[in-house]
Parts: C-alpha cells; sequence; structure tokens
C-alpha cells in the first residue's frame, strides 16, 4: 500500500469517527492511580451475524496460511513464514484456527479431522522437559524440544503460552466428544507442581545459555488473568491469579488506562498494555470467567480493561489521526520482534524490543489486534482499520503482521498466531463466543475420581489442598 493511499483511508475515516467522538484532553503521563472504573461498555455492540463474502474470502486467505505451512511428519505447521519454531501458545492457536475455520466453512469435516487427529497426536507423543511439561519451544518440523537459540535442548517453560493451550484443549473437548479421550491424556501427560502452586499462582522457569535454569512467578496484567482461565478449566483453584491485585493507572488521551504497577523482576516480565491482553477473553469467553460462582462479577474487570484499550486507541486517532491497534508482533526485520504497546515501562505508546530497548519508528498498525477489536467493537474505528489493512495479505497464503504506522509500509511477516486470531475474529462473528460449556465426565474425571497421581500434581482439588504446603514465605514476599 502507497503511503498517499494509507494516509487517504485514515483521514476519511477519521473526519467521520470525529464527528461522533469529539474531543478529549491529552495527559501524556496523567498521575497514577488506582484504575478508576470504565463504563461496562463503550457504546458500541459486538459484531454478529452471517459472514459477508468478503469477510469469507478474508478467513480463506488466513487459513491458506496452514495449508502453506504445515509440517506432514508432525501435523505442525510453522510458527511464522521462514521460522520451524512454534511454542505452546502457537499450537493454542493452531487448535483455534482449525474449530474457526471449520465453524466458518472454510475448512471441510475430513481435513478437519484429519488434521485435529495429527496434533493431537503430536501432543501425545512430544517430549516433555525435565519438568513433566511442554517445553518453552520446539521445532515444528522435527517435533523436537529446541533452545532459543534453535538449537536441541531445554528452554524451561511458559505457564502463560501452556494456560492458552489448555483454554483450547478444552474447547476442543467439549466440541468435539471424538477427541475427548485423547485430550484428556494430553493434560494427563503433565506435571502440574512447578507451574502452578497451591495458592493459584502462575511460575514459569527460563534457561539461561549455561543451561541453569531460573523459577520464577509468571504473569503481567490481562495475559495472567486469561492464562489462568486454561487452568481453571481443568478443575484448578487459580483465583488468586485471576484477581487483579497489582494494576494501577494512567491517563492517556483523557482516558483511564489501567497497567501493571509491579517492576519487571528477574528474569524481565514487561508488563506492556496490549490489545490482545483484553480481546482474547471477550473473543473466547465473552468477558464471563468460566465456571464463576459470580459471573457478572467475575467478568467486568476484564471487560473494564478491553473497553480501556479500545478508548485510548479510538482516542489516538480521533485527536490526533493515527490508525492505532498495538500487539506485540514479529517484524521483517531487526530485532524481528517488538512489543508495541498502549504503555510500557512509563511511556505512552511505547515499541520496545524483548529486552525492553525503545524501537524507534518500528511500531504496526497490528493485523490481529484490528480484527480482535473489530470483532467486539461494531465502530466506525473498527471499520477504518479494516479498511486499511484490507490488501495486507500474501497471494501464496497468509495475512501479513500490519502496516508501519511511519510510513504506511507493509510489516510483511506471516505468523501463525496473527492468522489464527484473524479466524477467531470472524468465527466470533459468525457463530458468537468461541468457548462452550460442557458438564459431560469423561477420561479425566473417571480416571481422577478415584485414583491420586501426587507426583503430578493430580487430581486438582487434592493437590492444592493436600500435596503442596502453603507457600508462607512467598505470601509475604512482594510479587517478582
Amino acid at each position: 500500500m502507497r503511503f498517499s493511499s494509507f494516509i487517504q483511508k485514515s483521514m476519511v475515516s477519521w473526519l467521520i469517527i470525529t464527528a461522533l467522538l469529539g474531543s478529549c484532553h491529552y495527559h501524556e503521563q496523567g498521575r497514577t492511580t488506582m484504575f478508576a472504573p470504565v463504563s461496562p461498555n463503550v457504546g458500541f455492540p459486538i459484531r454478529q451475524g452471517p459472514l459477508l463474502e468478503s469477510e469469507i474470502q478474508t478467513a480463506s486467505r488466513a487459513w491458506a496460511y496452514f495449508d502453506r505451512t504445515i509440517f506432514p511428519e508432525t501435523g505442525i505447521p510453522q510458527g511464522a513464514v521462514g521460522s520451524d519454531t512454534v511454542t505452546m501458545w502457537d499450537i493454542g492457536s493452531y487448535l483455534a484456527a482449525l474449530i474457526s475455520a471449520k465453524r466458518i466453512g472454510v475448512l471441510d469435516e475430513i481435513t478437519f479431522d484429519r488434521r485435529m487427529t495429527s496434533v493431537i497426536y503430536w501432543l501425545n507423543t512430544m517430549e516433555l522437559n525435565d519438568y513433566g511439561l511442554p517445553n518453552k519451544f520446539y521445532n515444528a518440523r522435527t517435533g523436537e524440544l529446541i533452545q532459543n537459540n534453535g538449537q536441541p535442548g531445554q528452554a524451561g517453560f511458559s505457564a502463560i503460552d501452556i494456560g492458552r493451550l489448555l483454554i483450547w484443549l478444552r474447547i476442543v473437548r467439549n466440541e468435539f466428544i471424538s477427541h475427548s479421550t485423547a485430550i484428556d491424556r494430553i493434560v494427563l501427560r503433565f506435571n502440574f507442581r512447578h507451574v502452578l502452586d497451591s495458592d493459584g499462582l502462575l511460575h514459569g522457569a527460563t534457561a539461561a545459555s549455561d543451561g541453569r535454569v531460573t523459577l520464577f512467578r509468571q504473569g503481567r496484567l490481562g495475559l495472567q488473568q486469561y492464562a489462568a482461565m486454561g487452568f481453571k478449566l481443568w478443575g484448578f483453584n487459580v483465583d488468586k491469579s485471576l484477581k487483579m491485585n497489582h494494576e494501577s493507572a494512567i491517563t492517556i488521551l483523557g482516558h483511564w488506562l489501567p497497567f501493571d504497577n509491579r517492576p519487571t523482576g528477574d528474569p524481565a516480565q514487561i508488563g506492556a498494555v496490549t490489545t490482545g491482553m483484553g480481546m482474547l477473553t471477550g473473543l473466547e469467553f465473552g468477558f464471563v470467567v468460566p465456571h464463576a460462582e459470580k459471573q457478572g462479577t467475575s467478568s467486568a474487570p476484564m471487560r473494564k480493561l478491553a473497553d480501556a484499550i479500545y478508548l485510548v486507541q479510538e482516542a489516538r486517532f480521533s485527536q490526533q489521526g493515527r490508525l492505532t491497534a498495538r500487539d506485540p508482533h514479529v517484524m521483517d526485520h531487526s530485532p524481528y520482534y517488538l512489543i508495541d504497546s498502549l504503555y510500557a515501562l512509563g511511556i505512552p505508546f511505547a515499541s520496545l524490543d524483548s529486552r525492553g530497548n525503545t524501537v524507534p519508528d518500528a511500531a504496526t498498525i497490528s493485523t490481529k489486534a484490528a480484527y480482535a477489536m473489530w470483532a467486539l467493537y461494531d465502530s466506525p474505528y473498527t471499520d477504518a482499520l479494516i479498511t486499511a489493512l484490507t490488501p495486507m495479505y500474501d497471494e501464496y497464503g497468509g495475512w501479513f503482521a500490519g502496516i508501519y504506522e511511519k510510513d504506511g509500509s507493509t510489516n510483511r511477516a506471516i505468523t501463525l498466531d496473527c492468522n489464527a486470531i484473524i479466524l477467531e475474529a470472524l468465527a466470533f462473528k459468525a457463530t458468537g463466543v468461541l468457548y462452550s460449556q460442557s458438564d459431560t465426565h469423561g477420561y479425566w474425571e473417571k480416571l481422577l475420581e478415584n485414583n491420586n497421581f501426587e507426583q503430578q500434581g493430580l487430581p486438582p482439588s487434592r493437590y492444592q489442598k493436600e500435596y503442596q504446603p502453603l507457600l508462607e514465605n512467598e505470601k509475604t514476599r512482594p510479587t517478582p
């Protein structure tokens, strides 16, 4: 897309939205306070109803990524075009893509079952790390564990990534009974004693170049709560991880934006405010915490977080004429991975590399972030985002990561996660919230009803009450 065309489209949409939204005052770094409540919704409905022909075509182009990058040897697609590295987050996204494409109608029943059977088989046979958990990285072509540098070896584990995997394993299990027992067997392989403590707090592990592994408490505002839902779906008590006990707020462009006020810690966890951390819970759960005793109360914080994220980005466009859809993404040039944020490390609209260094002029209007907001907010602003991104696909399959804010040029990286979330957004419009509840008991419940697997922290009800003592010292120590 040429820069002049990009600006022309942006300004036309800006005039429409400005009339609707009015003006606000900009506070670059307003006084940090506790998160002020946002209204239950921002006044725009969700998108729902049959997909238009153009939207079905969008879904077909997104699914083409998975035809283009699949490895028959493992049944796993590449994490990005040109990269064989995948994470458990990516595998969860692949399951999401399979189900979403089937619901939309761009994936037939036979291909769906073949693909689903292959990935489930791989998950049942993949090598686990020394903690009895999925490794942080795998080679999609060979299926072997790899380190951060792509060489064979272990790299620790991510509770956030495992949480997304658990969400989509449960969605598959609830909807497709023919795969339910095999899904249960996957989760029964995992050892939960290091990833989740008896207080329901999430933990991760990272490996240094010398092989030394560091265990740490993992999770920051938004993604912590999202990942915790995956563990909750399988019976673990994660109420403390679901609570938002560490947020403050800043005013940006006249809107309150919550952020995680904990230090980055060691290893560093940059508590960046990004689009996906608020929107995924909406697409997949309708902002309702599954199995919560008080559904309305439990869903309110995540709804408010998503609304705040939307309003700040909409305001940036209405006041400054800058289309904005910020999310972490892969780049087509150095540093190759960027944390594009609304707020991070004290800086509004910061773009950071994985070490927290500012990367000037690298911000991208993220395709996946735009589609997530488009599904949840039927507004002129999200229409403008999709209009700007309409040409951003590759003829060989898959949507590009987005458009660089600086000049409107294309970020030509093509990733699994981006195309999966596009499919999620379209499936949300066509069929509604992606998670559906099922109370059917299967192999998981029947096996754990009369059997204990203490070494693995199963069953969940006994593990968190009996097997592992409460971590009193951790409770009194500041959360890293």
